[in-house]
């Protein structure tokens, strides 16, 4: 088609003048017709297996060709109109475009309905293309229609799935909305219509003015999805007049239209807040119910590992918490039973299913062991428990029970053994025995077993005078307690008595079960009470040989019966006693004082004692007299019997008693007072106050002795108006020499009662007086084996007497004082290291904060990390974060350049600084600093007055600087500076190192993603070159075929040889144009695969360029351009002359090709030493962003026609590979509306 066209126009080209009119007729109509059939051969060629229909039709639509689609779908349309197919009102539509069809628009669109060869209705969408003839008058209609029923159909089915799609909406029970990027609301079923009212189509604003708290509602929805892609939350709403519980989501949407911008959902959640509500009560409720149960639930898994699901149990029984997936404590359980459980463990471990009960002792946490029974069962195989469960009671009570129970039962039997009765349980009508005490065989004279055997033995045995009334007795029985005394014929002979008491056992309802009772042997009692006379003949025997006074009265008062003791002391005879009353034997007083407590004895069922104090003689006596009443069986009192004890040594002995148990209970309020006070100076006051007060004397002090042979007095105690020595230092040098020094430190004790009659040393007699003592006690205070003091207690007014008691008294109080001096030195030690230890509290907790903080601030500044991959935003937070939390003056980072010689501050915080921004620092400026760095390692150092790191870093302080290390590369380095002088401590240089790892991680990431972006732009611009240099080359590679098919045709109908010549002519070009164009391919590729060899020439100038020279002079003649060539034709030249001649001519047919008319071209070379300089160009500029990719392949500047001027874009890329292979480089650059290419050639080597 496009060679049959290609004649057309080249027909069309030639003019009148020159051919004769009627042959350029002939010719120009002979040719229409070739075009006619060859396009009709070209149509019926390319329509062979296309699915589409494609008609050629003429002016008035009439059908002059179909391909087979056409005929096999529609049927043969070739003679008809297809214009009359369509409906009246397409018809009209139809004549309208095609009457609108011109030369430079001559396609046009539709879509029609068509009956098809079987009479159904298809949908077609048609392409129609106007063809014109050279003078614009439209011929053909080219029309290709593309069946689009299924696409019409899938539309149907949408409207319909998009019906039931809104349909289904409606029916869910949860609100469905949507809105566009605009905030208008383009989707509501009927659930939100319900619940918020028909909003369709209503904006944000509008819904604001009605709801308003939905702005903020859509403010952080939009944030949200902006941030993440979707929002969701729960909150509380108005949903038709009540307050529910929602739940909203909204996801971003975006389609190819844009017509969604926001997607959201409204659930009703409050049915399933109130079921978590329930639930969660119940949770609680069966967790307060396990925590409160009295057994300990547990899990153990496969592993061995132990799961506790109600620890408050545990801690309750146990005392402690086992944790979560900590082994089975096997090491609490008693060694005794350590051994078992671990057997039943391992049995249980192999039975599945199997549930074992056993019983053990576990430590508690404070030590001592605790009874436990564990019922446990294998739930291994249950896929919901994966475990064996235990439920642990605490049974230990039960044993101490059961413990109790068996030591009772032994007590029981050793006191049934021991006691002389024996015990019996009988059945209610003593018929059968069932419980016989051992004792049984001591008191009836027949064993247990033998009464069990025969139950009526024992009544054989009973006297018969006293049988009957036994039975009737033993019959009440069941009615009470019952006790009857009788006789027994016992085997061995004897007569003896026993007694009998037994009552009822009862069962719940009331109802005798047994008899239980004991059988006693009064045999003796009874022989007692015939002795009874002898015992009371003995008795005034014992009672005349007490040394107490007894003696008996009557009920009025008359004596009855005194021993001798009495009598002794009153000094009279019975005779005078007998049958008087007090009051005739002692004064009235003292009778009416005995008659009242005769009276209250009477009254009393106990004995009254009291204390009676009289004098006689003189002397002070004590009597203690105890006086009972004595009662016949009725318990009627018939006698008062008394018993008087002289105590009056026992009083005097108490009375000193009484004064030494009150000076111990002084010394030990005292020895109280003073340990109470842990303060040294407070002790020794609080000492000499506390002794002055209790000896009641003017002065108590204690004397501190010092090294050397003095000391000073360090506490003291003074009464009014004797004067005060406190603090004064006494120089004693006979003190050292004095043998009483040594005295003291064995515990001598110096009382002295009279210093006036003393036997004292002169010196010594000189310090009493100047204390102005006129008796003086001295107690050592001893510290182990050394003398610390002296506690000296002085009276000033007069002599006085020192007790014994009172010299043991400080003797005791001098140890205690020895004591609790030591434990106040101890304390003031303790005090210290409190006081250290608080400090190093504080400075821990500060420390741990600060750590706590910075942590804080690593994790912010990670987190930033890994959300961002901008450079900026992460390394700006970084310093920000790590500035402030350091309370810097100012932190920056530098990146390096790829040669590591230059460091430049990128990123900057300086709050107490002058910006130093892009400033960059050579590596030569700090050679040593900056191969630390280079090394990986952290530097700090001080800044001194005179010298300035930046041009605003501070003249004097400290600086940190990090490295920011990628594995083994040095991306930067991270500075702080401090203006201060504090320096950075190990905590702070660890987070400014942590913070540069993580800014080195963020640079790496931002980098790497940007490289990412690059590739993938790279990647696409280069696919979509790809697409362009497929279209080109398929396009330049058809067109050099077609010319010369059709040039090959016209030669096989030319008429003369020179016509023939010319065609022919004509298709060697064409020809050599496709040669040449695959030869580019193939080159291009060579080169870069380095295939190519070189074949390396000495030449001249003019013998590379004289015929490029003359050529592209004329080309550019011929487009109206000036090409100027400034060559050293003389001059020669040692390189490859094929690619040499290539690249110039490339350049050269650019410049001529992209040069506009009137436009200049230049060409210069320039031999230099070593080198040549050639210089190509052209007075058109080319865009700076597009010169970096002027050498990519298949790239073509987007602001010139592609197709404009032809090419494939390999060019300028085969230049590249070329000049490469010469070894040497070329670029390029474009202002002042010229652009200049510039080549280096170094001289190449012959070989």
């Amino acid at each position: 088609m496009s060679a049959s066209w290609d004649l057309v126009n080249l027909l069309t080209l030639l003019n009148r003048n020159t051919l004769p009119g009627w042959l350029w007729l002939l010719l120009w109509g002979s040719s229409l017709a070739v075009v006619m059939y060859w396009q009709k051969r070209w149509l019926q060629r390319d329509q062979v297996g296309f699915p589409d229909v494609i008609m050629l039709a003429r002016a008035d639509t009439t059908v002059v060709e179909c391909n087979e689609a056409c005929q096999k779908i529609l049927g043969d349309w070739r003679g008809r109109r297809w214009i009359d197919v369509l409906p009246a009102e397409e018809q009209e539509q139809a004549q309208q475009k095609i009457a609108q069809l011109t030369p430079q628009q001559p396609t046009f669109t539709r879509i029609s309905r068509v009956a098809d060869a079987a009479g159904q209705v298809r949908w077609f969408e048609w392409i129609n293309q106007g063809i014109f003839d050279r003078r614009g008058r439209l011929q053909f209609i080219r029309g290709v229609g593309r069946d689009i029923t299924e696409k019409k159909q899938l539309e149907e089915n949408l409207r319909l799935r998009e019906a039931q799609l809104r349909t289904l909406l409606d029916a869910l029970p949860l609100a469905v909305w949507a809105r566009d990027p605009q905030g208008v609301l383009i989707l509501q079923n009927a659930t939100d219509r319900a619940w918020f009212g028909d909003l369709l189509g209503t904006s944000l604003e509008e819904v604001a003015r009605e709801y308003p708290h939905w702005p903020e509602y859509t403010s952080q929805v939009l944030s949200d999805v902006e941030r993440q892609g979707f929002c969701q939350f729960e909150g509380k709403e108005m949903i038709q007049g009540q307050e529910r519980y929602t739940y909203r989501l909204a996801v971003k949407l975006q389609d190819q239209s844009k017509g969604l911008g926001l997607l959201g959902i409204v659930l009703d959640i409050t049915e399933q807040k109130r079921l978590q509500r329930e639930l969660t009560d119940q949770q609680e409720r069966f967790r307060a119910f396990i925590n409160n149960s009295h057994d300990i639930l547990h899990r153990v898994d496969a592993q061995g590992r132990l799961y506790c699901l109600n620890p408050p149990v545990a801690e309750k029984i146990l005392g402690l918490t086992p944790q979560p997936g900590e082994p089975q404590p096997l090491e609490l359980v008693h060694p005794e039973d350590r051994e078992a459980i671990a057997s039943a463990c391992e049995q249980l471990l192999s039975q599945p299913g199997q549930t074992l009960c056993f019983v053990y002792r576990m430590q508690h946490a404070d030590g001592h062991w605790v009874w436990l029974e564990s019922l446990c069962t294998n739930l291994l195989d249950d896929p919901l428990v994966q475990g064996m469960v235990a439920s642990t009671r605490d049974i230990t009570q039960q044993k101490q029970v059961e413990l109790a129970l068996r030591e009772s039962e032994a007590r029981f039997r050793e006191i049934a053994e021991a006691v002389p009765v024996t015990f019996f349980l009988q059945s209610a009508d003593f018929s059968r025995a069932l419980y016989k005490s051992p004792r049984c065989e001591q008191i009836f004279g027949y064993t247990p077993e033998e009464l069990y055997r025969q139950p009526d033995l024992w009544k054989e045995r009973i006297h018969p005078e006293d049988l009957p009334r036994v039975m009737e007795t033993l019959s009440l029985a069941t009615q009470g307690k019952m006790s009857v005394t009788y006789r027994i014929f016992h085997p061995d002979g004897r007569l003896r008595w026993l007694r009998t008491s037994c009552y009822p056992v009862l069962n719940e309802q009331q109802e005798v079960v047994h008899i239980a009772g004991i059988t006693e042997d009064i045999t003796e009692q009874k022989e007692a009470e015939l002795a009874l006379q002898e015992s009371e003949a003995r008795l005034r025997a014992i009672l005349d040989g007490i040394p107490f006074s007894i003696f008996l009265k009557d009920l009025e008062g008359r004596y009855l019966h005194v021993n001798k003791t009495y009598l002794k002391q009153r000094g009279c005879k019975a005779e005078e006693l007998f049958g008087k009353l007090d009051s005739e034997l002692f004064a009235s007083e003292e009778a009416l004082e005995f008659r009242d407590q005769d009276q209250k004895v009477l009254q009393s069922p106990h004995p009254v004692s009291y204390e009676r104090t009289f004098f006689r003689d003189g002397k002070r006596l004590t009597q203690w007299v105890t006086k009972f009443a004595l009662r016949d069986q009725q318990g009627d009192p018939y006698a008062v019997c008394g018993v008087v004890v002289d105590i009056t040594p026992l009083k005097e002995a108490q009375e000193v008693l009484r004064q030494e148990a009150e000076r111990e209970r002084l010394l030990g309020a005292l020895l109280r007072r003073i340990r109470q006070a842990l303060d040294l100076q407070t002790l020794l006051e609080t000492t000499v106050a506390e002794v002055r007060e209790f000896l009641q004397v003017d002065r108590v002090m204690i004397y501190q002795l010092q090294e050397g042979v003095g000391g000073f007095v360090a506490a003291e105690s003074v009464a009014d108006p004797w004067p005060s020595h406190l603090g004064r230092y006494v120089w004693d040098e006979c003190f050292q020499r004095d043998p009483c020094y040594r005295k003291y430190q064995e515990g001598f004790v110096q009382a002295v009662g009279d210093v006036a009659i003393a036997d004292l040393d002169p010196c010594y007699r000189e310090l009493l007086e100047s204390f102005q003592a006129q008796a003086n006690l001295v107690i050592p205070i001893r510290r182990g084996e050394d003398l610390w003091g002296l506690l000296v207690a002085q009276h000033c007014q007069s002599s006085r007497p020192w007790q014994g008691w009172e010299i043991r008294l400080l003797q005791e109080l001098s140890d205690q004082l020895a004591i609790a001096l030591q434990q106040a030195q101890l304390y003031e030690q303790l005090q210290a290291l409190n006081q250290t230890l608080e400090e190093k509290v504080r400075q821990r907790t500060s420390e741990l904060q600060r750590s706590l903080q910075f942590e804080a601030l690593l994790k912010r500044i990670t987190d930033r990390v890994r959300d961002s991959l901008d450079e900026a935003e992460i390394l700006n937070t970084a310093l920000r974060e790590l500035g402030e939390n350091l309370n810097a003056d100012g932190c920056d980072i530098g990146l390096y350049n790829a040669d590591l010689t230059l460091s430049a501050i990128s990123y900057e915080y300086c709050p107490r600084l002058g910006s130093a921004l892009h400033t960059c620092i050579p590596f030569a400026q700090y050679p040593d600093l900056y191969a630390q760095l280079l090394r990986g390692e952290p530097c700090i150092f001080c800044l001194l007055p005179d010298h300035c790191l930046l041009p605003d870093a501070p003249r004097q302080g400290s600086v940190l600087v990090c490295p920011l290390r990628d594995g083994e590369q040095v991306l930067g380095d991270l500075w702080v500076f401090r203006s201060s002088e504090e320096s950075f401590d190990e905590q702070e240089m660890n987070l400014v190192a942590q913070v540069a790892n993580q800014c080195a991680i963020g640079l790496r990431q931002a980098r790497l993603f940007r490289a990412a972006q690059e590739q993938v732009q790279a990647l696409e611009r280069l696919n979509r070159l790809k697409d362009d240099f497929i279209s080109t080359v398929s396009h330049e590679l058809r067109t050099p075929l077609a010319s010369m098919k059709m040039a090959l045709k016209m030669l096989q109908m030319a008429p003369t040889g020179e016509k023939r010549a010319q065609y022919l002519a004509i298709a060697e070009r064409e020809c050599q144009r496709e040669i040449e164009l695959i030869n580019d391919l193939l080159d291009l590729q060579r080169l870069k695969a380095g295939a190519y060899a070189l074949n390396l020439q000495t030449l001249t100038w003019e013998a590379l360029l004289g015929d490029l020279l003359l050529a592209i002079g004329e080309r550019a003649r011929t487009k109206g351009q000036t090409f100027q060539a400034n060559v050293p034709l003389e001059s020669s030249i040692t390189t490859d002359p094929l690619l040499l001649g290539r690249i110039l001519r490339e350049l050269l047919h650019n410049a001529v090709k992209y040069t506009p008319g009137q436009g200049s071209i230049r060409l210069e070379v320039r031999v230099e030493a070593n080198r040549t300089r050639i210089q190509v160009r052209n007075s058109q500029e080319i865009p700076a962003e597009e010169l970096t990719r002027i050498f990519d392949r298949f790239y073509r500047i987007p602001s010139h026609d592609p197709w404009k001027e032809g090419g494939t874009g390999l060019g300028l890329a085969l230049v590249k590979q070329m000049v490469d292979q010469l070894r040497g480089s070329i670029e390029v650059n474009s202002s002042a509306g010229w652009t200049t290419f510039t080549l280096h050639l170094p001289e190449l080597p012959q070989f």
